[in-house]
């Protein structure tokens, strides 16, 4: 192969993976949006699962649990409102889980438990992205190697 043809593979190669690496990227950015403790969320508390809740949504089912809370006097009962794994959702009637709300929005709550899941995702997704940049010019330099 001569210098243009291998500079044509080259940028070949680099204009199908490269929008691949945004992929992942902006893919790993939404999961932490969405697993991420709203700023305001700094009271703890202990909630308790009252009903495990699984919908069926097109040709699957979506776990969720649903928390009762206290808190300032006022009962409060929330779905998690994230699809978690089946064996996460199996939580017992009556466990006691962490949670953290937002003292201006008793409503708003996170639980740390139930996004561990998504932050395992994130990892794969950031890991896939890094090794995509990194193994595109490693491919690139052992093929023109081999050619």
């Amino acid at each position: 192969m001569n210098f243009a043809e291998d500079i044509t593979l080259i940028l070949i190669v680099c204009a199908i993976t490269y929008p691949l690496y945004a992929l992942f990227f902006v893919l790993a950015h939404f999961y932490k949006k969405k697993t991420q403790r709203g700023s305001g969320c700094t009271v703890f508390l202990k909630a308790t699962v009252i009903e495990p809740l699984r919908i069926r949504i097109k040709h699957s089912y979506h776990y969720f649990m649903i928390y009762q809370y206290e808190y300032m006097g006022y009962v409060y009962q929330k779905n998690t409102g994230i699809d978690l794994a089946y064996h996460q959702a199996q939580k017992k009637i009556g466990t006691e889980v962490e949670i953290y709300i937002d003292p201006s929005d008793p409503e708003k709550y996170f639980c740390p438990a139930d996004v561990k899941m998504y932050r395992m995702i994130q990892i794969c997704l950031l890991c896939c992205g890094w090794l995509f940049i990194v193994g595109t010019p490693i491919f690139c330099f052992i093929l023109e190697y081999l050619y």
